[in-house]
């Protein structure tokens, strides 16, 4: 298992959150993290395997 290197964590989420008028707990915070971290990493495959074709 690769291990990650987060650069945010879930308390600046809810504070970025804050300041666009949303308020979300830390978990809520930790799990949007969660599926961006995925959702990037998902791309990232897919447009390298596109480019090995």
């Amino acid at each position: 298992m690769d291990k990650e290197i987060r650069t945010i964590t879930a308390r600046e989420v809810v504070e970025i959150c804050k300041q666009e008028g949303q308020i979300i707990t830390l978990v809520e915070a930790q799990i949007v993290l969660d599926f961006m971290y995925n959702f990037s990493k998902l791309t990232l495959e897919i447009l390298l395997k596109d480019e090995d074709c």
